[in-house]
């Protein structure tokens, strides 16, 4: 077998993102085919490809699979030599929708869905339901397995609503695209999907200005509850940290700070893979993340804190009159 397959290189392979993620969503769709197994290529260029979205940058091959087959396919990759990111324990608020791998022969990352955020029903269901839906998309000389058009217009809104900061802009660029390919029907084809896939709900910011009246109900159930939350948690893997740091026993807090503050290279190029090979590359990513986690950390103590002076304004209120706009009602 060649070293494209093995990663016995010690070196990491000179190649365009673009490239690499195209000839490893090749072998992963090789792989899965020969083992039964179904796979739908999204993000990235391939929702470039289909008009989706603008080209830009990306460092890792996104794919969605049936929520049993994650692990098998993870077991066939590790054959050819990927492995699970090396990262810092870590108590996630939320269940993992994903799993990433990394190659040392390869520049990209690999993340494996089990199911995509903001699909608010049984991941199974709505997995066969974008595979019953699914088109070829070609990528270069390659076609691969994507969800429509439709769907994939919804996992990219999902995807940018979720993303928190500033992204109206981006969803306005999808309708615009989507306007354009599908003319007046855009609106309701998409609700028509999302509906499908219960994203209805979770899409309402990008649906409503598609002419689409969704409301949500006073009791919008457990599954839109747990979305509200992912999407007020912008800094989750520092809310994630925090709070363990917080249980833990007292003698194991220094080196747990230790541990986050000293990751190995490993670590730290599977958080930031488009950082620089050497020494160099690994300080700037070092800082950048540093920097990153600062800024994070100092938002969540402000919002706390925040939170905290909400509950004791209105808690310690002896009057009736009706709160005002900002006051947090328990």
């Amino acid at each position: 077998m060649s070293a494209l397959h093995t990663g016995h290189s010690p070196e990491v392979l000179e190649l365009g993102y673009v490239p690499a993620i195209t000839l490893v969503a090749a072998i992963v769709a090789d792989r899965a085919r020969r083992a039964g197994l179904r796979v739908l290529f999204i993000k990235g260029p391939f929702f470039t490809a289909q008009g989706v979205r603008d080209p830009k940058q990306s460092f890792d091959l996104d794919i969605l699979l049936h929520p049993e087959d994650v692990d098998q396919l993870v077991e066939l990759l590790a054959k050819d030599g990927w492995r699970l990111r090396d990262h810092p324990d870590a108590v996630l608020p939320f269940e993992e929708h994903s799993v990433t791998i990394l190659h040392h022969f390869w520049p990209c990352t690999i993340d494996v869905h089990r199911f995509w955020l903001g699909f608010l029903q049984d991941a199974a269901l709505t997995f066969e339901r974008l595979w019953q839906y699914r088109e070829r998309t070609a990528v270069g000389a390659l076609a691969f397995d994507t969800p429509c058009y439709e769907d994939s217009a919804v996992l990219e809104a999902l995807n940018e609503i979720r993303s928190g900061h500033r992204h109206e802009g981006t969803l306005a660029g999808i309708r615009q695209r989507v306007r354009g390919r599908l003319g007046e029907a855009a609106g309701c084809r998409l609700r028509e999907r999302a509906l499908q896939l219960g994203a209805e709900l979770s899409a309402a910011p990008f649906l409503r200005p598609l002419g689409q009246h969704v409301s949500i109900p006073d009791a919008p159930g457990p599954a839109y509850a747990e979305w509200v939350k992912r999407l007020s948690a912008e800094d989750q893997s520092v809310t994630a940290w925090l709070l363990r740091l917080r249980d833990a026993p007292l003698r194991r807090r220094p080196g747990m700070v230790v541990d986050a503050l000293a990751l190995r290279p490993s670590q730290l190029r599977a958080l930031r893979p488009d950082a620089r090979p050497g020494f160099r590359g690994f300080l700037e990513a070092w800082t950048t993340r540093a920097r990153k986690g600062s800024r994070d950390m100092c938002r969540y103590i402000v919002r706390e804190r925040r939170r905290g002076t909400g509950r004791r304004t209105v808690t310690n209120r002896t009057d009736t009159r009706r709160p005002e706009h900002g006051e947090e009602v328990l």
